[in-house]
């Protein structure tokens, strides 16, 4: 189930920064991003109370626990990621297409995703987890050959 989530967030950040694109050429980048915001904070409240009134039809992963007393300042950051990165690929997108953003990006991806699992998560670097990185990375690097781009 990982696998399909995965791949649905793949599609799901195409779509987003390409109809964010649209959006900016009438309503400019601020106010796409700010309807981008508004809609995702109406959906997490839809969520958030769903679980709230039924958590039983939940899984476990989803159910509100913890007290706000619990909060850390560092728990921003995801929220701040989110709205930086849904910024960049919005401009990203628009300056330099679709192909040639998700292509750095997968490779900004590929490389922050080897450090995150090895700092951060204890996860060996390898040699087969290296190998298959370099591999992604190539073809990545080689589908974006012949792309226009305005780096």
């Amino acid at each position: 189930m990982a696998i399909v989530f995965s791949i649905l967030a793949g599609v799901f950040a195409v779509v987003q920064a390409g109809t964010n694109k649209m959006i900016s050429q009438s309503w400019g980048f601020s106010s796409a991003l700010l309807l981008n915001g508004v809609v995702f904070l109406a959906f997490n409240l839809l969520l958030f109370t769903a679980v709230w009134l039924q958590p039983k039809i939940f899984p476990g992963d989803f159910l509100i626990q913890g007290r706000l007393t619990d909060f850390k300042l560092w728990w921003v950051v995801p929220g701040l990621c989110g709205f930086l990165l849904v910024s960049a690929l919005v401009v990203s997108f628009s300056k330099i297409g679709a192909l040639q953003t998700f292509v750095i990006c997968i490779a900004a991806q590929i490389i922050c995703g080897l450090l995150w699992d090895y700092a951060v998560e204890n996860r060996a670097l390898t040699f087969t987890r290296l190998i298959g990185a370099a591999v992604t990375l190539a073809g990545a690097f080689i589908t974006s050959l012949g792309s226009s781009s305005e780096a």
